[in-house]
């Protein structure tokens, strides 16, 4: 984006109609000038959609959960603690390690994927 966009500083946002048809029409061109292929491309739009349905399924659990209750303390003390919880150990909670909630439940994965595989 950045390299082409450099004799424009205008970013694609705060752009007028004009100038976004210009911008658009030049990230196109960058883009066709990069070589790959149609389904390397094709792959990596399904893999951000499945990212994007996980963090969107995500927040709804979350919003779930903090509507348990209408107390903003409790809802305070539910993101502090299920943010530690989420993540491997205390030492990487401790050390400001991003919480992985797909890493905290992989055992859980692992044994019901070997059941429902064993059933069939």
């Amino acid at each position: 984006w950045r390299s082409a966009n450099q004799d424009n500083d205008t970013d694609i946002a705060s752009a007028t109609v004009q100038q976004r048809y210009g911008i658009v029409w030049r990230l196109v061109l960058s883009l066709l000038d990069v070589p790959a292929k149609v389904m390397d491309v094709r792959l990596a739009i399904l893999e951000r959609r499945r990212r994007a349905k996980f963090r969107a399924a995500g927040f709804l659990v979350m919003q779930r959960l903090l509507e348990c209750t209408t107390l903003r303390s409790a809802q305070r003390e539910i993101m502090v603690q299920l943010s530690t919880s989420l993540c491997a150990s205390m030492r990487e909670a401790n050390a400001g390690v991003a919480p992985s909630f797909s890493k905290g439940m992989e055992p859980c994965g692992l044994v019901l994927e070997n059941q429902i595989r064993s059933s069939f």
